[in-house]
């Protein structure tokens, strides 16, 4: 980095009053403190600001790097104010209801970016900019982002937006170079011929060796069992201190997709990488209109982050081998040959709880045009089918003054932002709970709180549904009777309700899970074969406890077994609520219109027929839910699609017809159009096409299209 340009910029009174520029540092540094280190010792060198702030993830490692190369810089002549990014939105939050300055005199303002921009990181760097801008005639003020990226699309149109000049980047590098001077990729075309090329590699070698395998477990199982010892890689930095030392003698590390180490490689003499660069994951499909989960091919950004992972060592090992699965080797390198544009959470998974995030930040910011910042050129389908849906809804409405703003009455939005960080900022589960009820009773506020934490836990799923229905003596109706609490009269409408009573039943017996079987699992009284997965069972009673906490909501009851039934208004209610929240996920179930007695399933948003049910859940659809004579209609959670383009659901929940209905009716009051079918009530911006990012012999197209 040229260090007279970055001292020009961060106080030359021709840059401008307010500044946007971009710290990019090399991925594959061992000690991030001295990476902050040199930011801060250049950022300061010529002049102390009046105030210097970071603002980076709540995860300690990032900050402690933070903290420990502020101190090592030396530097006196400025305090650090270090801040996470919800503690920081919440801040900005807080001064603007106050009104005032909040930045005076010379100030920097450092955003350290997650690499999947989540939804706290998007919402601080959104409040960063706007917040300097307010306070533009009262101080001199550099914005600045820091990654191991080029500068990020978003803060390039946030400039644009605010019309100030693009952000300058500023590279800072002090990573040195442990290559080996025996280091190799090897391409395998499947996890046979990896096993072999593996064996080949380490015949002969002595010293201890470290085999980091990622997102492929099935790879880490055939890598020489017999002599080496498989870990998966867990969260806490303690743990990786032990896996990634060096004193183990032959190690095999299984690191799930979206984990990376955060510390570096260091004492192992031999040290190789299989990497799979195609995952299945959660996003939002182009090719269906809707969150499904499919495969897909890992974008350049995050192959780049996996091959620093391999070069992040701390000393300079004899042999360092990458082996890539799957792919055939180019006349480019494999982290070159991904998609350009990386998913970022922000406008993929959660631009729904993004977009009412926003809209909840009042007059000063124009939602719609800040929402859009963050959303890449060619992905424009996700936000306009995003922002029908929110208005369909009504979470979002245009105001008389074309800015988009929030439909919810005040309560109603505090729940909403309130419990969106425990429901994994699945905005439609947000919405279930914060709707207010007619009879507001205790009984249906808990009910909702406990659904949306069993569901967010992953339902149905929590159980072996797969292994039980309907092989073995338990039957739908067993597992019904089987159900405890609030909810026990709607047990018999799907998977949400069944997971959720089931869910109950099996704190009551297990002692809140604390009593688990040989094998770790939790088992059911009496006769039941079906048993639960523990650690969903945890997360589900962790979020509860959580959301009831911040919400003021106190349990009545030792057990849920003492839980009274809920009313026939609030079964109406609460029924009403979950289908207002998963609007977008209406499901026709129609009997006999092939003449067998069949039933047809399809997705009304995206008109795709619904092919089959993922782990039995269509074991768990109640026959007498569906007549002969007329359409029964459902919600689901998630939806899985196969390369072959066959969608299948994971759950379905009963809405009553009634409440369908109603709603069609209102919806056409609405509109003024007494006609108007619900199948263009709901609807997807755009019709199908490829994703960018899937295989390339990826069934894109519906089969009836």
């Amino acid at each position: 980095m040229s260090a007279p340009d970055l001292d020009e910029w961060l106080t030359a009174t021709s840059t401008g009053l307010v500044a946007f520029g971009h710290c990019k540092y090399e991925s594959s540094v061992v000690d991030m403190s001295e990476m902050w280190k040199s930011i801060f010792e250049d950022l300061i060198s010529q002049k102390a600001p009046d105030s210097l702030v970071v603002v980076s993830s709540n995860d300690r490692h990032r900050l402690d790097a933070i903290i420990r190369g502020f101190r090592k810089s030396g530097q006196t002549a400025v305090n650090l104010n270090p801040w996470t990014y919800t503690a920081w939105t919440e801040f900005v939050r807080q001064r603007w209801s106050t009104a005032g300055p909040t930045l005076e005199g010379y100030s920097i303002v450092v955003i350290d970016l997650d690499p999947s921009m989540t939804i706290e990181c998007a919402m601080a760097l959104l409040l960063a900019a706007h917040l300097v801008m307010d306070t533009a005639d009262n101080s001199m003020t550099r914005l600045m982002t820091a990654s191991c990226d080029d500068v990020d699309h978003a803060f390039e149109r946030l400039a644009d937006h605010l019309e100030l000049p693009q952000p300058r980047t500023f590279e800072f590098s002090d990573a040195p170079n442990r290559t080996s001077e025996d280091e190799k990729t090897i391409y395998c075309k499947s996890i046979s011929e990896l096993h072999d090329r593996f064996r080949d590699r380490i015949e002969d070698r002595e010293g201890n060796h470290i085999v980091l395998v990622y997102n492929s477990f099935p790879a880490a199982l055939t890598l020489d069992p017999d002599t080496f010892t498989l870990e998966e890689l867990k969260s806490r930095v303690e743990v990786e201190n032990d896996l990634l030392s060096g004193d183990r003698e032959r190690l095999t590390v299984s690191i799930p997709d979206g984990s990376h180490p955060r510390i570096a490689l260091s004492g192992f003499k031999h040290i190789h990488m299989v990497v799979d660069p195609k995952a299945k994951r959660t996003s939002f499909d182009l090719s269906v209109g809707q969150t499904t989960k499919f495969i897909q091919l890992l974008a350049i950004e995050e192959r780049i982050e996996l091959r620093s992972v391999f070069r992040r060592r701390a000393d300079v090992p004899l042999s360092a081998t990458l082996y890539v699965i799957g792919e055939e080797k180019t006349s480019d390198q494999w982290w070159l040959t991904g998609p350009a544009i990386r998913r970022k959470d922000v406008w993929n998974r959660n631009l729904g709880a993004f977009m009412t995030l926003v809209a909840s930040l009042g007059p000063r910011v124009d939602a719609a045009a800040a929402v859009d910042c963050f959303v890449p050129e060619g992905m424009f389908v996700i936000y306009s089918t995003m922002m029908y849906r929110l208005q369909t809804q009504d979470i979002l409405k245009w105001n008389t003054d074309e800015r988009l703003i929030l439909g919810l009455e005040r309560r109603e939005i505090e729940v909403f932002r309130t419990t969106l960080p425990f429901v994994g900022y699945d905005y439609r589960l947000a919405y279930f709970i914060a709707q207010e009820s007619q009879t507001g009773s205790d009984a249906l506020i808990q009910t909702k709180i406990q659904l949306a934490a069993v569901v967010n836990s992953g339902g149905v799923a929590m159980f072996d549904f797969q292994k039980v229905l309907p092989d073995s003596i338990d039957t739908l109706q067993d597992l019904i009777d089987a159900c405890t609490g609030y909810s026990k009269r709607l047990s018999n409408q799907g998977s949400m309700w069944l997971a959720l009573g089931l869910w109950k039943r099996l704190a009551d017996h297990t002692d809140s899970f604390q009593t688990t079987t040989t094998d770790g699992r939790l088992q059911f009284p009496g006769k039941l074969s079906l048993t639960g997965e523990r650690s969903r069972c945890i997360k589900a009673q962790d979020s509860l406890r959580h959301m009831s906490s911040v919400l003021g909501i106190q349990a009545t009851q030792n057990e849920y077994g003492d839980e009274p039934t809920l009313s026939e208004s609030d079964c109406r209610d609460i029924q009403s609520h979950l289908f207002r929240a998963y609007l977008s996920q209406l499901t026709s179930c129609c009997r006999g219109l092939t003449g067998d007695g069949t039933v047809e399933f399809r997705d009304l948003s995206s008109k795709r027929e619904i092919e089959g049910f993922v782990n039995g859940a269509e074991d768990m659809i109640h026959p007498g839910n569906i007549p002969n004579d007329a359409p029964a209609f459902g919600v689901y959670h998630a939806l899985r699609r196969h390369n072959d383009g066959g969608i299948e659901v994971e759950d379905l929940t009963f809405i009553p017809s009634r409440l369908v209905n109603d709603w069609v009716w209102a919806f056409r009051d609405r509109v003024g159009d007494p006609t108007f079918g619900i199948e263009n009530m709901l609807r997807v911006g755009e019709g199908p096409r490829r994703n960018y990012d899937g295989l390339r012999d990826e069934v894109w197209k519906p089969k009836d299209w």
